[in-house]
């Protein structure tokens, strides 16, 4: 996807799809859901639940939070697990403190990572975010 400057991004086949960023001087605290993809340069604390979206930490981005997500893409610092119902990417810049479940997990050579991995527990994702999330909470990262 290529990020336009104008909270859309333009997907390979040509679609376009709203993008919420937070820019790199905002803070957040709190539980974020909602229906549009989810860019983080700044920081942000709490939950974030976009099951039907990609979540990217951006290189500068540092979140505290457990996300739920179609996708997630890091690149920055998070502490927190993370559940993906299709694809999971740590990019060599990473830094993740928690546990990672999705059916795919790409970890780039670089990547840091102090957690457990799973690949099976996805269908928990599928199956109802809440369960998933509870189920992986009481594991502690």
């Amino acid at each position: 996807m290529e990020h336009n400057g104008m909270n859309r991004e333009t997907s390979s086949n040509g679609a376009t799809s709203a993008v919420a960023t937070v820019g790199h001087s905002i803070t957040i605290r709190g539980e974020i859901t909602g229906a549009e993809d989810l860019v983080i340069h700044g920081q942000v604390e709490g939950a974030i639940q976009l099951p039907d979206n990609t979540v990217v930490i951006a290189s500068q981005g540092r979140v505290r939070a457990d996300i739920s997500a179609l996708v997630i893409r890091v690149e920055g610092e998070l502490t927190g697990n993370l559940i993906a119902s299709e694809l999971i990417v740590l990019h060599k810049s990473s830094v993740v403190r928690g546990d990672v479940v999705a059916p795919r997990i790409s970890i780039e050579e670089g990547a840091r990572l102090k957690g457990r991995i799973d690949t099976e527990g996805a269908d928990m994702m599928v199956n109802g975010a809440n369960k998933a999330n509870d189920h992986y909470s009481h594991m502690g990262a």
